[in-house]
């Protein structure tokens, strides 16, 4: 009798896994589709280009003065005593030295507000996947980079970017 039970008790959460699998809606999506086709990734970039663009014209500047520098030394260097050749050397190395340490630091400032504003980019990639999921109800949305074999009735990546292009969307 406990075979018998057993062997029930069994079929019963088999068949009824079966039927909550049938109910089960699965989506895909191309995150990093959807990151380079939106529309705010190119905002984003002139935002930075905004930012970091007095910064990036003192470096050139910087630049463009250490090579004056070099030239004039040059042209002048028949003429120049050993102190002012001495005195241009130390000037040309000074600048250089602080011009590697401006590019370092605006470097890594540049990539600092760049991830900042890419974790941006993805909590807005996260919402409208969230709302196209929620309209077409799927139940699991997965990132198709994970998936062996996706049809293209489950993948939602040009929905969500056509969300994201909504200037609605925000």
């Amino acid at each position: 009798m406990n075979k018998r039970f057993l062997l029930a008790a069994t079929a019963v959460l088999f068949f009824t896994g079966l039927t909550q699998a049938a109910d089960l809606n699965i989506g895909t999506v191309n995150v990093r589709a959807v990151a380079t086709q939106a529309p705010q990734r190119e905002s984003i970039q002139v935002a930075l280009q905004q930012e970091f663009k007095e910064r990036a014209e003192g470096l050139k500047a910087l630049e463009t003065e250490i090579v004056s520098i070099q030239t004039k030394g040059q042209a002048d260097a028949l003429t120049m005593t050993e102190q002012q050749k001495t005195d241009l050397i130390r000037s040309v190395q000074g600048k250089a030295s602080e011009l590697k340490l401006k590019q370092t630091n605006f470097q890594e400032d540049y990539k600092k507000r760049s991830d900042q504003e890419q974790r941006k980019l993805l909590i807005l990639i996260k919402k409208a996947i969230d709302q196209v999921a929620l309209q077409d109800n799927f139940s699991i949305v997965l990132q198709s980079e994970s998936v062996a074999y996706i049809s293209d009735r489950v993948d939602i990546t040009n929905k969500v970017i056509s969300l994201m292009t909504d200037p609605k969307f925000n």
